[in-house]
C-alpha cells in the first residue's frame, strides 16, 4: 500500500486506529504536515493548534510569538475573539503605554493630539478638562481676562480683590490702583474725607474697576495756644492772652492774671484794702500797722499795758500812782513805747 496516494479520509481512519499515535507518526512521518499560523495567532512549535494573540499584542502570521504594541497604540480581541493582526493608534485626547489593550483619556490639565504615549501638560495661563462625555482634551484653552492659571490647571481662577488682569491667557494678576483719599473737611473737631478703593470684588479686568467710595471721620485737636473755631469751618485759631497775664500751660487758651490784676482781660487792679499800689503791674505795699500775707494786707495787732506814773530825779522808777490800760491797735498808732526786756502776754509799759 502506498500511503502517499491515500485520501485524507483514509489517512484519518488509519491514524485513529492506532492507540499510540506518536509511534504511528514515527513510522509514517510523511503523513503529518505542519501548517502556518494565521495573522493574529502564534505557535511556539509545541502546540497542537495556533493561539490568538493576547490583548496589547499582535502578529502578522507564521509567528512563534506575538509582538507588543508600542506606546500610543493598542490592540484587543474583537467581537469574534480573534487575535489582533496589528495595533491601532490612540485618538486625540487619549494616550496609552506599551502593551495596552485600550487608550486612556488625558486627565484634567493635560492634552494629546493622537498616538501619544503620554499626555502633555497645559502651560500657565491655559487650562483643560474633560467634557460632558468624559473624553480627554485635544488642546488647552486660554484663561479669559480677569482670571489666571498655573501650569497644568483644570480651570482658571478669578483675580482676587485688589488685583486685576486685562489680558487673556495670563499666569498671574497685577495690583490695582492704590486707595485714594480726599482732603479732610477741616483742621480740628470732627472732620471727614472721602476714601475710594478699587477692585473691591474678584475678577477685575482693569486697575480701577469695581471702585467703592466711603467716608471716614476722626477727631482732630489743635496744638499750642490755639483753639478750634467752628465759625471758620474747623480751623485752629490763635488764642488771645491779655498783656498782664501768663499762660497756664504749654497748650490751650487758659491764662492767669498777674498779681493784682483782675477782670476777664486782666486790665484792672481793683481796690487794695489796707495797702496801696506801687506800680502799673498792680504791685502793692501795705499801710502802716499791716503786713503782707499773699495778696492781702493783714492788721498788725499789739497788746500792751499802759502805765502812767511819776519819775524821781535820779531816773529811778518810782510811782506815786499807777493807772493800767489795755490797748489793742495798729503799730505806729501815735504811742511811743518801750517794752520790757521780755514781752509778756498782756504786759508792758509806756513812758
Amino acid at each position: 500500500m502506498k500511503l502517499r496516494n491515500l485520501t485524507t479520509a483514509s489517512i484519518f481512519a488509519i491514524a485513529t486506529t492506532y492507540t499510540n499515535q506518536d509511534t504511528y507518526a514515527l513510522q509514517y512521518p510523511y503523513l503529518f504536515v505542519c501548517q502556518s499560523c494565521a495573522a493574529g495567532t502564534y505557535s511556539d512549535g509545541t502546540l497542537e493548534k495556533c493561539k490568538e494573540c493576547p490583548a496589547g499584542q499582535y502578529s502578522t502570521g507564521n509567528a512563534s510569538s506575538c509582538s507588543t504594541c508600542n506606546a500610543g497604540t493598542y490592540s484587543n480581541k474583537g467581537a469574534n475573539q480573534t487575535g489582533s493582526t496589528g495595533c491601532s493608534g490612540c485618538g486625540a485626547g487619549t494616550y496609552s503605554t506599551k502593551g495596552s489593550s485600550s487608550c486612556t483619556a488625558c486627565p484634567a490639565g493635560q492634552y494629546s493630539t493622537g498616538n501619544a504615549g503620554s499626555c502633555s501638560t497645559c502651560n500657565a495661563g491655559t487650562y483643560s478638562n474633560k467634557g460632558a462625555n468624559q473624553t480627554g482634551s485635544t488642546g488647552c484653552n486660554n484663561c479669559s481676562a480677569g482670571t489666571y492659571s498655573g501650569r497644568g490647571s483644570s480651570s482658571c481662577t478669578a483675580c482676587p480683590a485688589g488685583k486685576y488682569q486685562d489680558k487673556a491667557g495670563q499666569s498671574s494678576c497685577s495690583s490695582c490702583a492704590s486707595t485714594s483719599y480726599g482732603a479732610w473737611s477741616g483742621n480740628c473737631g470732627t472732620v471727614t474725607r472721602n476714601v475710594t478703593k478699587y477692585c473691591t470684588t474678584t475678577g477685575s479686568t482693569s486697575s480701577t474697576a469695581n471702585d467703592s467710595s466711603t467716608t471716614e471721620s476722626k477727631n482732630m485737636s489743635c496744638s499750642g495756644h490755639t483753639y478750634c473755631s467752628a465759625s471758620t469751618n474747623g480751623t485752629c485759631t490763635s488764642c488771645s492772652k491779655p498783656t498782664h497775664s501768663d499762660w497756664n500751660s504749654s497748650s490751650g487758651c487758659g491764662f492767669t492774671c498777674h498779681t493784682g490784676y483782675t477782670g476777664s482781660n486782666c486790665n484792672s487792679c481793683g481796690t487794695k484794702a489796707g495797702g496801696y499800689w506801687t506800680d502799673n503791674r498792680c504791685n502793692f505795699a501795705c499801710n502802716a500797722g499791716r503786713y503782707r500775707s499773699g495778696d492781702n494786707c493783714k492788721l498788725s495787732l499789739y497788746a500792751y499795758e499802759r502805765r502812767v506814773g511819776l519819775c524821781n530825779d535820779n531816773g529811778n522808777d518810782t510811782y506815786s500812782s499807777v493807772v493800767t490800760y489795755t490797748y489793742i491797735g495798729e503799730a505806729n498808732d501815735g504811742f511811743s513805747r518801750t517794752l520790757d526786756t521780755e514781752w509778756e502776754s498782756g504786759k508792758g509799759y509806756y513812758s
